[in-house]
């Protein structure tokens, strides 16, 4: 980790563009099948319409987690983000295989599912929306390869060839997340971006385990660095 992004300058930083206000909007009309499924258990009635309630509260609460996740590259490797689809997939399995087999005396175990991916939800956003740590890009030849096992201590490598799709990603033992892609700007020119998922803090060149001495020795492409 010796040196540092902007040791050679090569790398500016830049902040992802997000917005979690629309997310909160569908996370909140979510909400409204889970309020009926607590009236329902409140007053035991409509029992028919228990399994479907059930479903549409849980393909409700699917479109907030998707637009949340959308919004950052390397969300789906978060511990939050994880532990709530792990959630999801319980409730969806456990949902399918009550209404399935109409074994209706189970109807509450959906149910408490159901409502306890509400707060699971709740706090992948809000993890997401609170991850301000700016990343780093650098223009990048396409045709010259990430030299990722040098740069790229502890990172699980998908690619060393540059791509828009996750080339590399790390996770810490406390939970951040970095990941490293390729992106164009609007004239055209290839980047690579380091991008971290966390809170921003002084020392995040040195906690995403980035051998920047490594990658600033990859010299700028000949007719962009003119």
């Amino acid at each position: 980790m010796a040196d540092g992004p902007d040791a050679g300058g090569h790398w500016t930083t830049y902040r992802p563009t997000t917005a979690y206000g629309p997310t909160l909007f569908l996370f909140a009309w979510a909400l409204l099948p889970v309020g009926f499924q607590v009236l329902m258990v409140a007053f035991q009635r409509f029992e028919a319409f228990r399994f479907p309630l059930a479903a549409v509260a849980w393909l409700m609460l699917m479109v907030p987690l998707v637009s949340g996740t959308a919004q950052r590259r390397g969300a789906w490797r978060t511990p939050l983000v994880q532990l709530t689809v792990a959630c999801y997939g319980l409730t969806a399995s456990m949902l399918g295989l009550t209404w399935g087999l109409a074994l209706n005396e189970w109807w509450w175990v959906p149910y408490a599912l159901t409502f306890g991916c509400v707060p699971m939800l709740f706090l992948a956003i809000d993890h997401l929306a609170r991850c301000n740590q700016p990343g780093w890009e650098r223009r990048w030849d396409p045709s010259v390869p990430v030299p990722a096992m040098d740069a790229l201590e502890g990172w699980t490598l998908v690619s060393a060839r540059w791509s828009p799709a996750i080339m590399a990603w790390y996770r810490n033992d406390v939970g951040d997340v970095a990941v490293l892609y390729g992106c164009k700007d609007d004239r055209g020119v290839h980047h690579l971006r380091i991008e971290p998922l966390m809170q921003a803090t002084p020392n995040a060149s040195s906690v995403v385990a980035v051998r920047w001495d490594v990658l600033n020795g990859v010299p700028l492409p000949v007719a962009e660095a003119e």
